[in-house]
Formats: C-alpha cells, structure tokens, sequence
C-alpha cells in the first residue's frame, strides 16, 4: 500500500493533514510508498514546515524530492542544506546523480 499527501488537497489545515499521516504511519501497517510531493510547492507552508517534514519522517530508503523552481526556491534553499547536515551527521552520504 501507499500512501500521500498532494498540496492541491490541502488548505489552511496542512499541519492536521500531516498529523493524520504520521497516525497512519505509526499504526504498525507496512507502506511501500509514501509520498508528500509537492509541500515545499504549496505557497501556504513555511520553510520550517517543510524541513520539520522531512526530517521527522524520513527513514533509510526514503526518497526525498525538493522542488527546484521559482515557487519552492527560498524553502528550498533553506530547508536542502539542514536535511543534508541532519543526515550527513547520522551517517548517510550523499551523492550528485550526474
């Protein structure tokens, strides 16, 4: 099973949202795929939502996606180099991909 969250779903209520993904995560239900594409997209969430998102649910195998155009630059820019340090200082090595 997979599950997801879509900025377009989300209004003034995104921190509700997430909590509701976080209670099904914690249910002991195996999910192969879990995705929040597209929170960094969403104008009405905070730079700091967007990096506490990533940093409390990413696990070993997460793939995590930043969007790189106008609209997400500035949480971009903020959030990619803390989740970077968060992990780089638990271990994990990063790579370019070309």
């Amino acid at each position: 099973p997979m599950m997801g969250l879509h900025p377009c779903s989300v209004k003034e209520n995104v921190e509700d949202e997430l909590t509701v993904i976080e209670q099904y995560l914690n249910s002991g239900r195996k999910y192969y795929a879990i995705g929040e594409i597209g929170l960094d997209f969403y104008l009405k969430v905070d730079k700091e939502t967007v990096l506490n998102n990533v940093l409390k649910n990413a696990e070993p195998g997460s793939i995590v996606v930043f969007h790189d155009s106008l609209k997400a630059k500035d949480k971009m820019l903020y959030a990619l180099p803390l989740v970077l340090e968060h992990f780089s200082k638990q271990g994990f090595k990063f790579e370019a991909l070309c």
